[in-house]
């Protein structure tokens, strides 16, 4: 398998994560998650933009985290719906978030953690998780 949504849906099929849930649940989740890789193109594409230098870079960052990111996060804060169980789009959120956490000024992702309490709340829960903490403390002590 190759892609890394497909890696996921895969995994989700494969360990139930589509079981017993309704096809508009199914259609939800794969809208949030298709979602997250477009408002990460978005990011991506002024962190790897060769045509800015840092300061240019980092008034982009500050622009986009205030404004396009607020935008998009609003309506992912509305999507998530509780649930038993996390989907792979909520996976996809948790590593959406911390990345905006590495490249948004410390200021303006302070000011997205606190117009986003599900988001927040979706990130503590799944950086809880046994696995994915002892995943995320490997990946801090390289």
């Amino acid at each position: 398998l190759v892609q890394s949504h497909s890696i996921l849906r895969f995994l989700s099929r494969k360990h139930g994560g589509f079981d017993r849930i309704t096809d508009e649940a199914k259609a939800s989740i794969e809208i949030l998650a298709d979602a997250t890789e477009d408002l990460r193109k978005r990011l991506m594409g002024i962190k790897y933009d060769s045509t800015k230098d840092a300061k240019q870079k980092a008034d982009a960052f500050l622009q986009f985290c205030t404004s396009t990111a607020a935008e998009w996060l609003t309506k992912f804060e509305e999507y998530l719906q509780p649930s038993e169980a996390f989907s792979y789009a909520d996976f996809l959120l948790f590593d959406l978030w911390d990345t905006h956490k590495e490249l948004c000024p410390k200021e303006a992702f302070a000011e997205l953690q606190k117009g986003f309490p599900k988001i927040c709340a979706l990130h503590d829960a799944i950086a809880s998780d046994a696995s994915v903490s002892t995943y995320l403390e490997s990946r801090r002590a390289q």
